[in-house]
């Protein structure tokens, strides 16, 4: 798969209310149908059933799938980047600079990038400035 376009007359499922719902909706892909689930779950469901012909999903999800089912899952489209996140309620200054602390460390490091790709089964995108 080259390009979005390529989901023209295809059937993709995503979770509703996603990022990826978003996006596909929004592509303008002559012929393709948006499929919408309840979660991730019930999506990957969908793609391993028949269901749909692909999925819009994160990588960790798309990983297993090339890893369960390296027959039928090995083609994949980067179409989204996203960042995952810590969200701390407001006044709490020591926990949001011990948090910022140790995320520079570990990036310094390499470590967080290797704890990334170890999971995500891809490398870590650069973090944006604190």
């Amino acid at each position: 798969m080259a390009s979005l376009q390529d989901l023209a007359g295809k059937r993709v499922g995503v979770p509703r209310g996603t990022a990826h719902e978003r996006v596909l909706s929004g592509a303008g892909i002559e012929g393709m149908e948006l499929v919408r689930f309840d979660d991730d779950s019930t999506t990957l469901n969908a793609l391993i059933s028949g269901q749909v012909d692909a999925i819009g999903t994160v990588n960790y999800i798309g990983a297993q799938l090339q890893q369960r089912y390296p027959d039928r899952f090995a083609e994949k489209l980067t179409y989204l980047e996203s960042f995952y996140g810590v969200g701390l309620r407001r006044g709490d200054p020591d926990l949001l600079h011990w948090l910022n602390t140790v995320l520079f460390v570990h990036n310094q490091s390499g470590e967080l990038g290797e704890i990334y790709e170890k999971w995500m089964k891809t490398p870590m995108p650069m973090l944006p400035s604190f």
